[in-house]
C-alpha cells in the first residue's frame, strides 16, 4: 500500500508551496508504509524546488504549518549564528502555534502572522559567550538581562534528517526596542548583508562561496576491550598517495 502526502495550497490563489508547473505526483512521490510521513516530507522539499509561503496570507501559513504537523513535525527550531560561529537556537512546539491560532480570531494578535515576535534570546548569547563554555566574556558589556528577537526566514525552513520531529528555520536578530523592527548590531546575518551590499554598491564586487567537505576514517571501537577511543584506519601523512592506494575500493564505493 502507498500513502500520498497532500500538497498544501493557498485557498485563494491555488499556488503551491513547490515550483509551479509540477504536479503533486512529480514532486511528492508515493511511499510505502514503512516510511514515516516526516521522512517523506523532508525528502520532497529539496533546496532548488522550495518556494517561500506567502507570509502575508494567514490562510496559507496555517495550511503550511498544518502540513508540517501532519508530517510529524512537533517543534519549530529558531536558529541563528553568533559572532563565534556557534549555532544558537530555541524551539517552540508547533502545536502551540496552531492552538493559539485557533483560539484567536484577531489578525493583529495572530501567532502565525507574528512569527517574528515569538522567540527571544539573551544578548549575551550572541556576542558575550565563547563557543566552549557558558562564561560571560569580560569587556563585552553584555549580560542575560537584555534580549534580542529572533525573526525567522521561512525560505530556509528544513525538516532535520537527524531529528525528523523538528523543523529548523534560520533567522535574523532584531533589537527588542522598537518592536523588533531594527536589525541588531549583534546579528551576523545583518552584518553579512551590509558587507555584500557595500561591496556591490561601492566597489562593484560580488562574492562566490564554495563549501569544502572533509572527513576522517576510523575503525569501529573495540567493545571487547572497553576501549571507545576512535582509531584511524591508517598512519599515512597528509596528502600522501598511500592511503588512496590502500582504500581504493572504499573510495570507489563512496
Amino acid at each position: 500500500s502507498t500513502t500520498n502526502i497532500p500538497q498544501p495550497q493557498d485557498a485563494d490563489t491555488e499556488e503551491s508551496f513547490f515550483d509551479a508547473g509540477e504536479t503533486p505526483q512529480e514532486t511528492i512521490a508515493t511511499t510505502t508504509t514503512t516510511t514515516t510521513p516526516s521522512q517523506t516530507l523532508s525528502s520532497i522539499i529539496p533546496v532548488w524546488k522550495w518556494n517561500i509561503p506567502k507570509t502575508d496570507s494567514k490562510e496559507t501559513l496555517v495550511a503550511f504549518f498544518r502540513a508540517l504537523a501532519f508530517a510529524g513535525v512537533e517543534f519549530l527550531r529558531y536558529t541563528t549564528v553568533d559572532v563565534c560561529n556557534s549555532i544558537r537556537c530555541k524551539a517552540i512546539p508547533l502545536s502551540r502555534i496552531l492552538q493559539q491560532e485557533e483560539d484567536n480570531d484577531n489578525d493583529d494578535d495572530s501567532t502565525i502572522m507574528n512569527l517574528d515576535k515569538q522567540v527571544t534570546i539573551a544578548q549575551v548569547c550572541m556576542a558575550g559567550l565563547p563557543s566552549f563554555a557558558d562564561a560571560i566574556t569580560e569587556g563585552t558589556n553584555l549580560d542575560a538581562r537584555r534580549v534580542v528577537i529572533l525573526s525567522p526566514d521561512l525560505g530556509t525552513l528544513r525538516i532535520l534528517p537527524y531529528a525528523t520531529n523538528t523543523a529548523l528555520v534560520m533567522g535574523s536578530v532584531h533589537d527588542q526596542e522598537g518592536g523588533g523592527s531594527g536589525i541588531s548590531p549583534l546579528c551576523t546575518r545583518g552584518l553579512l548583508a551590509r558587507v555584500v551590499e557595500l561591496a556591490s554598491r561601492v566597489y562593484g564586487l560580488t562574492f562566490t562561496v564554495g563549501a569544502e567537505l572533509e572527513f576522517g576514517l576510523f575503525h569501529e571501537p573495540n567493545n571487547d576491550t572497553n576501549n571507545n577511543t576512535p582509531i584511524p584506519i591508517d598512519q599515512s601523512n597528509f596528502a600522501n598517495s598511500t592511503l588512496l592506494n590502500q582504500r581504493d575500493g572504499f573510495l570507489g564505493d563512496l
